[in-house]
């Protein structure tokens, strides 16, 4: 089983319709982030974790969005869910 790490944190203040780098985990063979929280304020936002070539997960304005079980090694990225309409305040932690 693979070591958990501590917690890597990123934050963007203003979302943009392209994907934008939130935090980078340091990869290693023995190391594997497995959980991941994130919210923002306003509007939803797209979640990526290898640095923008998949949408992952969505984040939706006003609750938590809690992952377990994901294997995170590459950057975490985030973009506007729809275009034109900017998230604030996205908040993303990895454990």
């Amino acid at each position: 089983m693979a070591k958990l790490r501590n917690p890597t944190f990123g934050y963007d203040a203003t979302g943009a319709d392209a994907y934008a780098a939130l935090a980078t985990p340091i990869a290693a063979p023995t190391v594997a982030y497995t959980r991941l929280a994130a919210a923002c304020a306003t509007h939803p936002a797209v979640l990526s974790f290898d640095a923008g070539v998949t949408d992952h997960a969505g984040v939706v304005p006003g609750a938590t969005t809690i992952l377990e079980g994901v294997e995170i090694t590459g950057a975490i990225q985030a973009k506007n869910a729809n275009a034109g309409s900017n998230f604030t305040n996205l908040v993303v932690m990895v454990w």
